[in-house]
């Protein structure tokens, strides 16, 4: 994830995808014979889906979590965060303040290059999701 503001760009390791540790870059058949879809009730934080290594929902959330109170500290009226599909939800989630240990089910799917808008507003400091996953910016004319 990286977050730019004015022209200054700052990465942040925090809140890159999540690590699957062995199961990085296997072909889909060994996912699949693999994969442990997490429970529908219980622990669904500190589930790990694939082996050896692999991050729990709870690992990344900490590390998303930690990005955005960075990113959220700076003074700057407008800020783009680039991140992929699974961290946005977690991006979505801190965001509008939600307690890690109630995010085991959250899930906002977006689409490869959607963008997906954020917006505080400056009088009662109220955070909107106003838009997740959106695709105009791509359709071709």
């Amino acid at each position: 994830m990286a977050g730019w503001s004015r022209g200054r760009r700052r990465p942040s390791h925090l809140a890159s995808e999540k690590s699957y540790g062995e199961a990085g870059g296997r072909p889909q058949p060994w996912l699949d014979a693999r994969f442990v879809p997490p429970p529908a009730t219980g622990d669904r934080l500190r589930h790990h889906d694939f082996p050896a290594g692999s991050e729990t929902r709870l690992d990344v959330a900490l590390r998303v979590y930690d990005a955005m109170t960075d990113l959220l500290g700076l003074d700057v009226d407008e800020l783009v965060i680039v991140t992929h599909g699974f961290t946005a939800g977690l991006v979505v989630a801190a965001w509008i303040g939600m307690p890690i240990e109630a995010a085991g089910h959250i899930a906002f799917p977006v689409p490869s290059g959607s963008i997906t808008t954020l917006r505080e507003d400056g009088y009662f400091h109220n955070r909107a999701v106003v838009g997740v996953g959106d695709v105009a910016h791509l359709v071709s004319e």
